[in-house]
């Protein structure tokens, strides 16, 4: 028996633009699920994917979409304070967007009080004071 013949070219050109679909959608999905995930027990987990997501594929994510995470994050920091586990996994986000990503302007305010806040806690004060000095070398450092 004979295969039927494939064609490389359209296989190839098919899964590049399912692949396309799927990050073009991933950023607004996983902005959806932050509400929902601030409240759950994996959210270090989700956290974690989320670091992945940005250093990996972040020139698929809007603007709107990194604003969001970050606002989102900081919202979780405030409210998990005396958890280190996920402070350390939010900051990991905000390392995340000031190395991989451009921070919106319209994300510089909370992340400021955020890291502020989070510098006075010795778990992440090290990090904390790291990501000050990250932030300041971005295009938002002078304003």
């Amino acid at each position: 028996r004979s295969r039927p013949a494939v064609c490389l070219p359209a296989c190839l050109s098919v899964c590049l633009s399912l692949s396309l679909l799927y990050l073009c959608c991933a950023g607004p999905l996983l902005l959806n699920w932050m509400p929902v995930m601030s409240s759950h027990e994996r959210l270090c987990d989700f956290l974690n994917l989320l670091v992945n997501i940005i250093h990996y594929n972040s020139t698929y994510l809007d603007d709107h979409v990194i604003s969001g995470l970050v606002q989102y994050s900081c919202a979780i920091c405030d409210r998990f304070e005396p958890v280190a586990a996920v402070l350390k996994a939010c900051l990991s986000v905000f390392d995340s967007v000031l190395r991989y990503s451009c921070l919106p302007v319209n994300a510089l305010r909370p992340l400021i009080v955020t890291l502020c806040l989070s510098v006075n806690r010795e778990a992440v004060c090290h990090t904390s004071w790291q990501l000050v000095s990250n932030l300041l070398g971005t295009h938002l450092g002078d304003k």
